[in-house]
């Protein structure tokens, strides 16, 4: 700051100033300070690699390399910006590209650490995991007090089953740093993969009794104890932290999340509301109205919701968490437009509340308009380019339109900073599991799991990584136990309908999915896949008859027609079919895919030009058609020949 106000143009006093700022977590801020570097002095590499290295983290490598671009120009050989343009590579799917800078990098610096992970990561996402380890090995040799290093070959030994390596390395590493809470979790990470839940919970304690505030410490510490079966610790533990530090509000909602977790709504509310009665007009009773309304709207209490909403709206009407509340109302009764409409409104007088726009994509996801939903996250990331759920919600959106190389580096970097992060080990999965990395699925989904073993989706991550190894089953048993404590989670029952139906398992399959609908006795999903098996086995009446009591009970859902349509075609029944499709497109939340349906019908039967009518009303929906616009161009090359047409 003395040096700013000394020169206040100077571009190393500026950038060194973005690299104090991005140690103190103030991301903002540090990319505000390097990019008045790289405006002072566009030959600045260092700040434009560490700009560039921003935009990355917050899902945006086409933007990073437009900005190395200009510095490789007249310095083509500057590692710090290689390095940065191979990670955007790498996310791009650019593999060649990405390897051709990593290794010219390392060519240039040998010792450079970013290069070195970088170029180890390569190796091992592409199956030279032999190379990987040499490498880091001889990285942390050369520079053994390097924290990156140790990280990536503590998680390189992971994905090779060295759990014992694993864990020297991450001792070493809280050896050197032992007042980094990251380090800790994942050495604790590591014991807990190796039964050592003794040790976990010992190396937890004492990073807390360094940084007794600290809440990543104090919710993996949680974490662990509820993963051992043991949460009457897991409360006693946050009521002590409650005792000595009454006023932090945020402790209070972790034990309320603690009761959620449980199973135990009413204690949950029980907690938010003596916050409120505590701090009835202050950010932790408006923020407990909040999570409060968000409790009892997941019970069906949507009005009591809604009246505790307004509550908060009229103490402060710019509440971002009341506002994206009533948004989120809406979207659960299905007016997403509605929701959208609203949340523009609120952010043309807050245009970069993270939250809002958080929603706003959202609801754009739930109509279907992904790029909407992207572009309202990247407005959300420039205003906090290194939150964890902003940034595993933009992976997630990339993974539906496809970007999966792109959303796993983008995730990557949210678990490499926040180690027991659910959402983002979640997402890390699904996209290891979209680019076929079997490796990092087994290490998110064990994570998962150590994190939450009760979690219905960490059960269903593991019984997807055991039947992929081909142990049906542990598969059956994870989705059996996931089923035992979520009867409507929809996944793990498709898992284990698919997986039995795949074997020829009918029966078992029926057993299976009746046993499960008896505690869900109005989940039209469980309805629909005992159809789905029915149908499977043959038995198309008693199918028919199931899908058309899932559509009584959900009309709006697009699966139900489908399957009725299916089982309608089985029986010679062409015409139901394509009645039963055209009048569920009036209705169902997914038309679009109804008419894929009757174009496929149309397209079987010869009818090319009912078949162009579908697609070409998919397109004007304006919502994301890119199979459809494929084969609305291949229907009219093949079966038109007038010059509109073709053009």
């Amino acid at each position: 700051q003395n040096a700013r106000q000394i020169a206040p143009e100077s571009a190393e006093a500026l950038y060194q100033s973005g690299v104090v700022a991005e140690r103190l977590r103030d991301y903002g801020v540090a990319g505000r300070f390097y990019q008045a570097a790289v405006d002072g002095d566009p030959s600045h590499s260092r700040a434009r690699a560490d700009l560039a290295r921003a935009y990355l983290f917050a899902g945006a490598p086409d933007r990073s390399i437009e900005i190395v671009a200009p510095g490789l120009n007249t310095a083509p050989d500057d590692v710090h910006l290689l390095t940065v343009r191979a990670a955007a590579r790498m996310a791009l799917g650019d593999i060649p590209g990405a390897f051709q800078d990593a290794e010219r990098a390392i060519d240039l610096a040998p010792d450079y650490p970013r290069a070195i992970a970088l170029l180890a990561g390569l190796y091992d996402s592409n199956a030279r995991s032999d190379r990987a380890r040499a490498l880091l090995e001889q990285g942390v040799k050369a520079q053994p007090r390097n924290a990156d290093l140790r990280i990536a070959l503590s998680e390189l030994y992971s994905s090779l089953d060295l759990q014992s390596e694993a864990e020297a390395q991450m001792r070493e590493l809280v050896r050197l740093e032992p007042e980094n809470a990251a380090h800790r979790i994942r050495l604790a990470q590591v014991l807990a993969r190796l039964g050592k839940q003794d040790a976990a919970e010992q190396e937890l304690r004492a990073a807390r009794s360094t940084a007794p505030k600290d809440p990543q410490l104090r919710r993996a510490l949680v974490d662990l104890l509820v993963s051992q079966g043991r949460q009457d610790l897991a409360e006693q533990e946050l009521r002590r932290a409650i005792e000595a530090s009454p006023g932090e509000w945020d402790i209070h909602f972790d034990l309320g999340a603690l009761y959620g977790r449980n199973d135990d709504p009413e204690k949950a509310e029980a907690v938010l509301r003596a916050v409120i009665a505590q701090d009835p007009r202050g950010p932790g009773g408006l923020a407990a109205r909040s999570r409060l309304a968000a409790i009892l709207s997941q019970r069906g209490g949507a009005e009591a919701a809604l009246r505790l909403v307004e509550e908060a709206l009229a103490i402060n009407p710019r509440d971002v968490d009341a506002l994206a509340i009533r948004a989120s109302l809406r979207l659960a009764r299905g007016e997403a437009p509605a929701a959208v409409a609203d949340l523009r409104a609120v952010l043309r007088d807050q245009p970069d509340a993270a939250g809002l726009l958080r929603l706003l994509a959202q609801a754009h996801v739930a109509t279907g308009e992904l790029s909407l939903a992207e572009d309202a996250l990247r407005r959300a990331l420039e205003a906090q380019p290194r939150d964890p759920p902003l940034r595993v919600e933009l992976a997630n959106v990339l993974l539906a339109q496809n970007r999966t190389s792109q959303a796993k580096q983008l995730v990557e970097e949210v678990v490499r900073e926040f180690p027991s992060d659910q959402g983002a080990l979640a997402a890390l999965f699904r996209a290891a599991v979209a680019t076929r990395d079997a490796a990092t699925a087994r290490r998110a989904s064990d994570a998962l799991l150590a994190a939450a073993p009760d979690s219905p989706q960490a059960l269903f991550f593991s019984g997807l990584v055991a039947e992929s190894a081909g142990r049906n089953d542990d598969a059956l048993k994870a989705y059996v136990r996931a089923l035992e404590i979520a009867p409507r989670a929809v996944e793990p029952a498709r898992a284990m309908t698919n997986m039995l139906v795949r074997t020829a398992r009918h029966s078992a399959a029926l057993e299976r999915l009746t046993a499960v609908s008896k505690r869900a006795p109005d989940s039209a999903e469980l309805t629909q896949l005992r159809g789905q098996v029915l149908l499977a086995a043959g038995r198309y009446e008693e199918a028919e008859a199931l899908y058309r009591d899932a559509m009584a009970r959900q009309p709006r859902g697009w699966l139900f027609p489908s399957g009725l349509a299916t089982a309608l075609i089985a029986r010679g029944d062409e015409a139901g079919a394509v009645e039963t499709l055209r009048n569920a497109v009036k209705v169902v939340d997914e038309p679009n895919a109804i008419r894929t349906e009757l174009a496929s019908i149309a397209s079987r039967g010869g009818r090319f030009d009912d078949a162009i009518a579908e697609y070409e009303a998919i397109l004007a929906s304006g919502k994301e058609a890119g199979t459809a616009r494929q084969n609305l161009a291949v229907l009219l090359a093949t079966h038109r020949r007038d010059p509109d047409s073709l053009d």
